[in-house]
């Protein structure tokens, strides 16, 4: 896509690129032990590193910010324009609500420095079902919850500007 982006002839300011995490991809072939490979890269020092892994967000900080930069390094820029938490709300299936919306915080946080460091120029969600179920449906994502955590972590000057929702 980087390669793409250069050949295209367009001027960067012409284009938005957007990209999301939240799901592990390793970079090229899969590692002979993938289970050593995320207890190193991702997880080791996380404060839940000893608790049930299923129950584990894949939007922690360090985690984030690595994606973050592998994007950059990928595309072949130094600012992501849109970078997106890829289906939060299959958290919720795992842990209560009040865990999860903490959890949510803590991502937009370092979404935050890595806005205020240049990184990406803004972030959102991206999710198949989460916005659309049913409010009684344990994986239902409130986009009134979702902005109040943005509000939280950075006030009325949060950079949470994108949703990502199937087209079908």
């Amino acid at each position: 896509m980087g390669a793409a982006v250069r050949e295209s002839g367009q001027a960067r300011d012409g284009i938005v690129l957007c990209t999301k995490g939240g799901y592990l991809a390793f970079d090229g072939a899969r590692p002979h032990d993938a289970r050593a490979y995320v207890e190193e890269t991702f997880l080791s020092g996380h404060p839940d590193s000893g608790r049930d892994r299923r129950r584990m967000p894949l939007h922690g900080a360090r985690y984030l910010s690595d994606q973050i930069d592998r994007s950059r390094r990928n595309l072949g820029v130094g600012c992501i324009d849109v970078y997106y938490l890829h289906n939060p709300e299959t958290q919720l299936g795992e842990v209560p609500r009040a865990e999860f919306l903490r959890r949510l915080r803590l991502a937009f946080e370092a979404l935050e420095r890595a806005c205020n460091e240049g990184r990406i120029g803004c972030y959102g969600t991206a999710t198949w079902n989460g916005y659309r179920l049913e409010t009684d449906d344990e994986e239902y994502l409130s986009l009134a919850e979702v902005l109040a955590a943005a509000r939280d972590v950075a006030g009325d000057q949060h950079r949470f500007r994108a949703v990502q929702l199937p087209f079908i």
